[in-house]
Protein backbone atom coordinates (compact mmCIF):
# COMPACT_ATOMS: atom_id res chain seq x y z
CA UNK A 1 0.00 0.00 0.00
CA UNK A 2 1.18 3.36 -0.72
CA UNK A 3 1.49 5.97 2.10
CA UNK A 4 -1.02 7.94 0.33
CA UNK A 5 -3.41 5.24 0.38
CA UNK A 6 -2.60 4.07 4.08
CA UNK A 7 -3.27 8.04 5.32
CA UNK A 8 -6.53 8.40 3.34
CA UNK A 9 -7.31 5.06 4.96
CA UNK A 10 -6.84 6.55 8.08
CA UNK A 11 -9.14 9.27 7.66
CA UNK A 12 -12.27 7.23 6.52
CA UNK A 13 -11.49 4.90 9.54
CA UNK A 14 -10.92 8.12 12.11
CA UNK A 15 -13.97 9.35 10.69
CA UNK A 16 -15.99 6.76 10.86
CA UNK A 17 -15.12 5.59 14.25
CA UNK A 18 -16.08 9.77 15.56
CA UNK A 19 -19.55 8.84 14.19
CA UNK A 20 -19.95 4.86 15.24
CA UNK A 21 -18.92 4.21 18.83
CA UNK A 22 -18.53 0.20 17.90
CA UNK A 23 -15.93 1.37 15.35
CA UNK A 24 -12.66 1.31 16.92
CA UNK A 25 -10.25 3.18 15.57
CA UNK A 26 -7.46 2.54 18.47
CA UNK A 27 -7.74 -0.96 17.07
CA UNK A 28 -7.46 0.42 13.35
CA UNK A 29 -4.37 1.80 14.95
CA UNK A 30 -2.87 -1.00 16.26
CA UNK A 31 -3.46 -3.00 13.32
CA UNK A 32 -1.84 -0.26 11.11
CA UNK A 33 1.22 -0.56 13.81
CA UNK A 34 1.78 -4.17 12.97
CA UNK A 35 1.14 -3.85 9.15
CA UNK A 36 2.93 -0.45 8.27
CA UNK A 37 5.59 -0.64 10.44
CA UNK A 38 7.31 1.46 8.75
CA UNK A 39 5.03 3.90 8.23
CA UNK A 40 6.01 7.61 9.96
CA UNK A 41 4.32 8.32 12.87
CA UNK A 42 2.62 11.41 11.50
CA UNK A 43 1.56 9.40 8.23
CA UNK A 44 -1.07 7.68 10.57
CA UNK A 45 -1.46 9.57 13.77
CA UNK A 46 -2.53 12.89 11.59
CA UNK A 47 -5.08 11.38 9.54
CA UNK A 48 -6.77 9.85 12.10
CA UNK A 49 -6.91 12.58 14.14
CA UNK A 50 -8.13 15.21 11.58
CA UNK A 51 -10.73 12.25 10.65
CA UNK A 52 -11.87 11.85 14.11
CA UNK A 53 -12.24 15.55 14.69
CA UNK A 54 -14.51 16.32 11.97
CA UNK A 55 -16.66 13.58 12.98
CA UNK A 56 -16.58 15.11 16.58
CA UNK A 57 -17.39 18.49 15.22
CA UNK A 58 -20.03 17.40 13.57
CA UNK A 59 -21.67 16.22 16.74
CA UNK A 60 -20.73 19.02 18.12
CA UNK A 61 -22.37 21.23 15.64
CA UNK A 62 -25.51 18.72 16.28
CA UNK A 63 -24.98 19.81 20.34
CA UNK A 64 -25.51 23.38 18.98
CA UNK A 65 -28.97 22.30 17.15
CA UNK A 66 -26.93 23.21 13.60
CA UNK A 67 -26.86 19.67 12.71
CA UNK A 68 -29.98 17.49 13.47
CA UNK A 69 -29.09 14.54 15.97
CA UNK A 70 -31.83 12.42 17.79
CA UNK A 71 -32.76 14.25 20.53
CA UNK A 72 -32.00 11.43 22.95
CA UNK A 73 -28.17 11.78 22.19
CA UNK A 74 -28.14 15.22 23.10
CA UNK A 75 -30.65 14.43 26.74
CA UNK A 76 -27.28 11.97 27.50
CA UNK A 77 -24.74 14.37 26.31
CA UNK A 78 -26.20 16.94 28.69
CA UNK A 79 -26.37 14.64 31.62
CA UNK A 80 -22.92 13.49 30.65
CA UNK A 81 -21.57 17.09 30.59
CA UNK A 82 -22.66 18.74 33.34
CA UNK A 83 -18.79 19.59 34.41
CA UNK A 84 -18.64 21.57 31.07
CA UNK A 85 -20.56 24.25 32.50
CA UNK A 86 -18.24 25.00 34.66
CA UNK A 87 -16.86 28.12 33.05
CA UNK A 88 -14.08 27.75 30.01
CA UNK A 89 -11.05 26.67 31.42
CA UNK A 90 -12.56 24.12 33.32
CA UNK A 91 -14.35 23.06 29.98
CA UNK A 92 -10.99 22.82 28.13
CA UNK A 93 -9.61 20.92 30.54
CA UNK A 94 -12.70 18.03 30.37
CA UNK A 95 -12.75 18.51 26.49
CA UNK A 96 -8.54 18.06 26.51
CA UNK A 97 -9.15 14.69 29.25
CA UNK A 98 -11.87 12.77 27.59
CA UNK A 99 -9.98 13.14 23.97
CA UNK A 100 -7.24 11.73 25.49
CA UNK A 101 -8.55 8.77 27.83
CA UNK A 102 -11.63 8.38 26.76
CA UNK A 103 -13.66 9.17 30.19
CA UNK A 104 -16.31 10.63 29.83
CA UNK A 105 -16.34 9.25 26.70
CA UNK A 106 -15.33 11.73 23.72
CA UNK A 107 -18.63 10.77 21.84
CA UNK A 108 -20.88 12.44 24.36
CA UNK A 109 -18.76 15.43 25.40
CA UNK A 110 -18.51 16.48 21.55
CA UNK A 111 -22.63 16.79 21.69
CA UNK A 112 -22.48 18.30 25.46
CA UNK A 113 -19.76 20.94 24.80
CA UNK A 114 -21.89 22.09 21.71
CA UNK A 115 -25.55 22.29 23.95
CA UNK A 116 -23.08 23.79 26.50
CA UNK A 117 -22.13 26.80 24.18
CA UNK A 118 -18.39 25.67 25.14
CA UNK A 119 -16.44 27.70 22.25
CA UNK A 120 -15.86 25.97 19.01
CA UNK A 121 -12.06 27.37 19.05
CA UNK A 122 -11.82 25.86 22.97
CA UNK A 123 -13.31 22.64 21.59
CA UNK A 124 -11.30 22.10 18.64
CA UNK A 125 -7.89 22.75 20.11
CA UNK A 126 -8.20 21.03 23.01
CA UNK A 127 -9.56 17.82 21.67
CA UNK A 128 -7.08 17.94 18.21
CA UNK A 129 -4.63 17.94 21.10
CA UNK A 130 -6.16 15.06 23.45
CA UNK A 131 -7.20 12.95 20.24
CA UNK A 132 -3.69 13.24 18.73
CA UNK A 133 -1.75 12.03 21.42
CA UNK A 134 -3.95 9.16 22.19
CA UNK A 135 -3.82 8.07 18.46
CA UNK A 136 0.45 8.19 18.66
CA UNK A 137 0.46 6.61 22.08
CA UNK A 138 -1.42 3.91 20.39
CA UNK A 139 0.35 3.88 17.23
CA UNK A 140 3.46 3.79 18.77
CA UNK A 141 3.11 1.82 21.59
CA UNK A 142 3.96 -1.19 20.27
CA UNK A 143 7.45 -0.03 18.82
CA UNK A 144 8.32 1.87 22.58
CA UNK A 145 6.86 -1.84 24.02
CA UNK A 146 9.43 -3.45 22.04
CA UNK A 147 7.00 -5.30 20.65
CA UNK A 148 7.55 -4.30 16.84
CA UNK A 149 11.81 -4.04 15.29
Amino acid sequence: MTPAQVALLTLVAGFTSGFLPFVNVEAYLLGAAALFPESPLLLVVVPATVGQMAAKSLLYLGGRGLVGLPRRYCDRALAAGKHLAAGEGRSAGVVFSSALAGLPPFYLVSVAAGALRVSPRVFLLTGTAGRFLRFAAVFAGPRLLGLQS
